[in-house]
């Protein structure tokens, strides 16, 4: 969304600073055409406008004129062209107009901005600036007709460099005010989601192989001790004297 609004504000930034640069230093050469550039000028704003509002994505565009901006201002510039000589007395009064339609988008840019969260004063100095330049044409202060197409084309120069600004800036802003809308908004996500509940597993015994489930029993190996490992435990036989006594009794009787 916010390239389209970039790329859409430069088009028309880079449109202003030609307008600028042929009135200071080439008026001569497009006094005699400036009507059909002015008309030419609004049927391209026009149409930046139609194909801004054909790349947005159906969210952003509801709500929103860029379509019927687009289809007016081609109108209008058709009307420039074909109707010369009736605006050919109205041309300072056109180019005045589009310098304070231009400081106006300042003052909106600088609202947006402050809205966002982000510091952006300086847009409301530039729009002064160039509702003053566009003030001073529209209500004929200036009366000398040279001096006049001078102040338009320093006030176009003036207000294209400064939309240049002034997008480029937004442009960044809006980008990273959106990166951090989507971060706290995962991030709320995350914090508000429900913890799964922990299912007790039924217990299931281990199932034993047929080798697990025999029990061996093993007879313990008996050893008979030999004649050598007996004598060597100095073990003491001794000879019950009771059965020799009793004999030499019964001989004596």
């Amino acid at each position: 969304m916010f390239k389209t609004f970039k790329w859409q504000s430069m088009m028309i930034a880079l449109i202003y600073i030609a307008g600028g640069v042929g009135l200071l230093f080439f008026t001569q050469t497009i006094e005699h055409m400036l009507v059909d550039l002015i008309g030419i000028a609004l049927i391209v704003i026009g149409m930046l406008h139609i194909i801004g509002y054909l790349l947005m994505d159906i969210v952003s565009a509801v709500y929103r004129n860029d379509l019927i901006n687009g289809i007016v201002l081609m109108l209008v510039g058709g009307l420039v062209i074909y109707q010369k000589k009736t605006f050919q007395e109205m041309v300072p009064l056109i180019l005045a107009l589009m310098v304070i339609v231009s400081g106006v988008f300042k003052i909106q840019d600088g609202i947006d901005t402050h809205r966002m969260g982000y510091s952006f004063g300086i847009a409301y100095g530039l729009a002064v600036i160039s509702i003053g330049i566009g003030a001073l044409i529209m209500f004929n202060v200036i009366k000398e007709p040279d001096i006049v197409t001078k102040v338009l084309g320093g006030g176009l120069l003036y207000s294209g460099v400064t939309d240049l600004f002034d997008s480029l800036f937004v442009s960044g802003k809006l980008r990273r005010y959106i990166k951090e809308q989507e971060a706290s908004k995962v991030k709320a996500e995350e914090v508000n989601k429900p913890r799964p509940e922990k299912k007790e597993e039924p217990y299931i015994p281990p199932v034993l192989t047929p080798e697990e489930k025999e029990i061996k029993l093993e007879k313990p190996a008996m050893t008979i001790p030999s004649y050598d490992e007996v004598a060597d435990s100095n073990i003491e036989l001794t000879l019950d004297p009771e059965p020799a006594e009793a004999e030499q009794t019964d001989n004596v009787q």
